[in-house]
């Protein structure tokens, strides 16, 4: 299904806690979670977030490219960019039938393989070259992540999620 999966470029960035910790530590908001300041938590044994690692992987696009790093708002308006490309490929795949019912480690590797190029193709167009991540690390997780999010919003809304607890009373049906 997939020829060639570096023909946009070599793949050379791997996903790194020590470059994600990096950039939480030097900006505190990486994106959509806040986090605790360094005097409240010990960042060594801090979870990280994917965001975390979009920070890093801005941060080390951005400074290949001007040599700098970008600041706090450049840096959140740019994963918001991403998050809304992969909302748009997420939607390709709905309509290519690939979502269904199934879960994204449901999904079969070359399909996911497939959808990754194709939102690293659009993040090219729009300057950000994602492609360069080892095992496309960033687009496979902005895709899952939004898989998930929409999971999420399924199952917690009462219009589409039928399953009824135990305590659930209908009421009396003959008024």
């Amino acid at each position: 299904m997939i020829a060639n999966r570096n023909k946009l470029g070599p793949r050379d960035i791997n996903s790194s806690r020590a470059a994600a910790m990096e950039a939480r530590r030097r900006m505190e908001n990486t994106g959509t979670r806040p986090i605790r300041s360094a005097t409240q938590n010990n960042y060594q044994n801090s979870k990280i977030h994917f965001n975390d690692r979009l920070a890093a992987l801005i941060d080390r696009l951005y400074h290949d490219q001007h040599n700098q790093l970008p600041d706090e708002e450049f840096r959140r308006r740019t994963i918001l960019t991403l998050r809304e490309l992969a909302r748009d490929v997420y939607i390709q795949m709905k309509n290519d039938g690939v979502i269904t019912k199934t879960t994204w480690k449901d999904i079969d590797d070359d399909v996911k393989t497939y959808y990754s190029m194709i939102l690293e193709q659009k993040a090219k167009e729009c300057g950000w070259n994602i492609y360069r991540c080892v095992k496309q690390w960033a687009a496979r997780g902005l895709l899952s992540d939004r898989c998930r999010g929409k999971k999420r919003s399924t199952k917690n809304d009462p219009k589409i999620n039928t399953q009824l607890g135990d305590d659930f009373d209908i009421g009396d049906l003959d008024d």
